[in-house]
């Protein structure tokens, strides 16, 4: 069967599922936009119609991946003799964090009009598809792809001092704030803290190391992540959050929300989940006093990876109508 894919790649997030897509599915033809809908300028239109009318009548599969291309390939006019497949990892302009757009918005219209023309649509985040079986659209639950594997080995052995690591741009949305307030109260002894995001608290407390200059996709990245014991995500809303998925890549023990768009991969890692971020904070202090435990969940993430992968080949199968992939 024929594959092609209308991917975005705004972000490193949206870029590095795409490219795992990519890889894995080996497409007849692909366009990757490095722009988001709002912001698409003359030529890509030209280059999206023109990938988009070279497609509408072979009788292949075309896969739009997140927001402008599900809604380019929902909304585009011509019959449709192929199959329009939608792959959303989360749809922030209409399930965004901390805010709620009205049901029956301008947007939410449009959007609307583009799931329904679509032959299918797919999504990892639960939250996302409950909220638009409300509105009488049909998502379909999928499992999310999990970054390349990094080329540096498992490190099998804790550090002498246990390793937490924060990532997220968005500080205080992400809940960093909970974190860093109840470290400086806790003061643990035995771990240290290390918060990478872009503009950190001035703080100055023991054990706590804020990072600035790590970029993502870069191999300091990759190191940083296999480095750490434990990756913590105290967030108050997140989309299905791709550093959940390179904390558990690298075989670290994940501590999250279920906020997280990820949270039940957490769950089927063997991570642990919590209804809110303080519950999350509070069970990482927890988890800190068990160093036995630490090692456990490392070791149980490490080996349901390969099982993981299965379920997202299986996955990528039920979304292009194969029989196996």
């Amino acid at each position: 069967m024929k594959v092609s894919i209308l991917a975005s790649a705004v972000d490193y997030g949206t870029r590095s599922i795409s490219e795992t897509y990519k890889q894995a599915i080996q497409p007849t033809s692909s366009l990757t936009l490095t722009r988001g809908f709002k912001k698409l300028k003359p030529e890509d239109l030209l280059r999206v119609t023109s990938f988009l009318a070279l497609n509408w009548l072979c009788r292949n599969t075309v896969l739009c991946m997140f927001n402008a291309p599900v809604l380019l390939g929902g909304l585009f006019p011509l019959p449709r003799f192929s199959r329009w497949v939608g792959f959303l990892e989360w749809n922030e302009l209409l399930a965004p964090s901390g805010q709620h757009i009205p049901l029956f918005s301008f947007y939410d219209r449009i959007y609307k009009t583009a799931f329904r023309r679509l032959s299918g649509l797919y999504s990892p985040a639960p939250d996302f598809i409950k909220l638009y079986e409300g509105k009488g659209i049909a998502i379909q639950r999928c499992d999310c792809p999990l970054p390349p594997p990094h080329q540096v080995p498992f490190r099998p052995q804790l550090a002498p001092k246990t390793k937490v690591l924060f990532v997220g741009a968005d500080y205080v949305r992400k809940g960093g704030d909970i974190l860093l307030q109840e470290w400086a109260r806790l003061r643990p002894a035995n771990a240290t803290l290390t918060f990478v995001c872009p503009h950190p608290p001035e703080a100055e407390i023991e054990n706590v190391i804020f990072r600035r200059d790590i970029r993502a996709g870069t191999p300091e990245q990759q190191t940083l992540f296999l480095d750490h014991d434990i990756y913590v995500l105290p967030t108050r809303k997140d989309s299905y959050g791709f550093a959940i998925l390179e904390a558990l890549n690298s075989g670290m023990s994940v501590i999250s929300s279920s906020e997280a768009g990820a949270a039940h991969v957490v769950s089927d890692f063997g991570g642990s989940v919590s209804a809110t971020p303080e519950g999350t904070v509070a069970a990482l202090f927890a988890h800190l006093e068990r160093r036995d435990a630490i090692q456990a969940a490392r070791e149980a993430c490490q080996a349901y990876l390969p099982v993981y992968r299965n379920r997202v080949k299986q996955s990528l199968a039920e979304i292009l109508g194969i029989p196996r992939f």
